[in-house]
């Protein structure tokens, strides 16, 4: 390797750096980590705090439900389309219950008496809002798109002028597990999804109880969200998405067919 190419090097790490800032805080990490939990735990630094976050509020605490480990939740790490600061607030209780990833430029918070709660292998990606009143219950696997919002509350209160009655404006929103959020969706407060479920981007409004008629490995969307399949579902194993690729990039066919043999849960 010539002088050249070691500058080029050296040039393109400096500008990716520079760039994006994707690393860890590690001075707010560990404030973030004493602030937060308990000092035994804290130790561990379970949580990484990346450049360009900003915690505006640690008042409220979090549990961990799991096995402890260094950097299991990332808070602000860059990915594809990230842009602006990440905001974090926590003024109510945050239940960690596995692995984490909340994507740079998200806004999360948690407001006095709330409770939002995060299974294993959870991932927020980039700009997305989530502002938990109430509750706010994450399953395991799921994964939210560019720019979607979570919103347990409608901040108003309306009046019912022939019956001069007003609806609470606060109600949980549980998102079950292996759930696929596409970009710019809205989930409003009452939202309950089935596992395995995938929701349509862009623009689709969830505002209810879906798991009542809708079962699992189904797609819904639209404005408000609706039943569009059933017997689909996501591919996260990223093996059989490579797989997948390869496939389609080396034959003119316009559908894979699984082997009757192979573990469809594997596979997916």
């Amino acid at each position: 390797m010539n002088y050249l190419q070691i500058l080029n090097k050296a040039i393109g790490w400096c500008g990716r750096f520079y760039y994006d800032r994707n690393h860890v805080n590690w001075l707010a990490t560990l404030y973030f980590n004493l602030r937060q939990l308990p000092l035994k735990c804290a130790l561990k630094l379970p949580i990484h705090i990346y450049f360009n976050t900003r915690l505006t509020d640690l008042s409220g605490k979090i549990v961990i439900n799991a096995d402890i480990h260094n950097g299991m939740v990332k808070i602000g790490k860059q990915w594809t389309r990230s842009q602006g600061n990440t905001y974090f607030q926590n003024r109510g209780i945050w239940i960690i219950n596995g692995t984490m990833t909340l994507c740079k430029g998200t806004r999360l918070q948690i407001m006095p008496g709330a409770i939002f709660e995060t299974g294993n292998n959870v991932n927020v990606r980039e700009c997305c809002y989530i502002s938990v009143n109430k509750k706010v219950a994450l399953g395991n696997n799921s994964e939210f798109a560019y720019s979607c919002q979570i919103i347990d509350s409608d901040f108003h209160y309306t009046i019912n002028t022939a019956t001069r009655q007003c609806h609470y404006i606060k109600s949980d929103i549980l998102i079950g597990n292996d759930n696929w959020i596409g970009s710019y969706t809205t989930i409003k407060k009452g939202t309950k999804t089935p596992n395995k479920c995938i929701i349509a981007s862009s623009y689709s409004i969830l505002c209810k109880d879906y798991t009542k008629d809708i079962p699992e490995n189904s797609i819904i969307g639209g404005i408000p969200a609706r039943l569009i399949a059933t017997g689909r579902r996501r591919v996260f194993n990223l093996k059989s998405q490579s797989l997948l690729s390869t496939y389609f990039h080396n034959t003119s066919n316009q559908f894979f067919v699984l082997d009757e043999n192979q573990d469809l849960d594997e596979f997916c």
